[in-house]
């Protein structure tokens, strides 16, 4: 019962307060571009990055699947029999896939700068850690996507949502 009269105290306090308050003064305030380098991208600008998310997203991803086709079909178990440690076919599978995933955001960015005069940046080592950072990341959650999932069917769903999902959020699809 104290606790009720507190809280009525504290509401009556509070809708005091309330009503003697000045109100807020809300000011506009112009946006104006200071240069050039504000400009908004045009088609091509934004379209070339956001294809190469995308289809690094499903190349990768996808990629990764083949882990479950062959646990599935029983190669992977054959594979481990030979007289080689577990990680160097895991890498081995996880490196070409990596390479075949540089090979082809390579060839995207070349293809948007060559044919369509996508500036991609002042610097050139910046774009390539850039893009050696996201395929490793991709490949990595095409391995989290392989070890959770026990079917291909659940893979590939699982695959589809995150690829889409983040392709979507990552504003590939969309102008700015």
């Amino acid at each position: 019962i104290q606790s009720a009269g507190a809280f009525d105290g504290a509401l009556r306090q509070v809708q005091a307060a309330w009503t003697t308050q000045a109100p807020v003064e809300v000011v506009a305030v112009p946006v104006t571009r200071l240069s050039q380098a504000d400009a908004i991208p045009d088609g091509f600008e934004q379209s070339s990055p956001g294809m190469l998310v995308t289809f690094s997203l499903v190349f990768l991803l996808n990629g990764t699947l083949v882990l479950i086709v062959e646990r599935q079909q029983g190669t992977l178990r054959r594979l481990l029999v030979m007289p080689m440690r577990k990680a160097t076919i895991m890498f081995g599978k996880l490196g070409g896939i990596y390479v075949a995933g540089l090979v082809q955001a390579a060839i995207l960015i070349g293809a948007g700068a060559l044919l369509f005069g996508v500036p991609w940046g002042q610097a050139p080592a910046a774009l390539l850690v850039m893009v050696l950072s996201f395929a490793f990341s991709i490949t990595s959650l095409g391995m989290l996507i392989a070890g959770i999932a026990r079917t291909y069917a659940q893979a590939n769903a699982l695959a589809n949502i995150l690829m889409y999902t983040v392709a979507a959020l990552g504003g590939a699809w969309w102008p700015i």
